[in-house]
């Protein structure tokens, strides 16, 4: 479609958008009036609407000059790096400056029985006793779960069998 057949006034509009919404335009009728609406700055109420069923936003304004189209950066992206670029530079700080301290702390253990606080090598040994028996625990489902899923493998298998 060329430029100059996009020239059509504010009626003329307005008549094929009632025409539209009446279902009496092809698809190929459809599809040039979404290309006129979407290339034109007239609008009425009726258009508008047609313009938001069809899913055309409101035109924007271009800026033809690319040095001024330039002149509008959007900031979001320089600004999150330079924020990470400063934590990064602050946390590395945190570690040069606290770094020895941290790495000087002797391992404490602190473990609560039935609401009895207990610590140091009795508290680890409960921990790693605990720890044990979860992981025993977690073995023994995980066997308990193979098995069952070998019982439901064997199941089909039989199933298909009898098929």
């Amino acid at each position: 479609m060329k430029t100059d057949e996009l020239n059509l006034n504010i009626d003329e509009l307005d008549k094929l958008c009632c025409l539209y919404m009446d279902c009496q335009l092809s698809v190929l009728e459809e599809k040039e009036l979404e290309y006129i609406l979407s290339r034109t700055a007239v609008t009425s109420p009726l258009i508008e609407e047609v313009r938001g069923l069809i899913g055309i936003q409101k035109l924007k304004p271009t800026l033809s000059n690319p040095i001024i189209r330039n002149k509008y950066i959007n900031w979001r992206i320089p600004t999150g790096i330079a924020a990470s670029i400063a934590m990064i530079l602050c946390v590395g700080f945190a570690f040069l400056k606290f770094g020895n301290s941290i790495s000087s702390v002797s391992n404490d253990y602190i473990a609560y029985v039935n609401g009895q606080e207990i610590r140091g090598d009795v508290a680890k040994a409960r921990i790693e006793s605990e720890t044990r028996k979860a992981e025993d625990f977690i073995n023994r489902m995980a066997k308990l779960e193979k098995e069952e899923q070998n019982k439901i493998e064997q199941f089909m298998n039989h199933q298909k069998d009898i098929k």
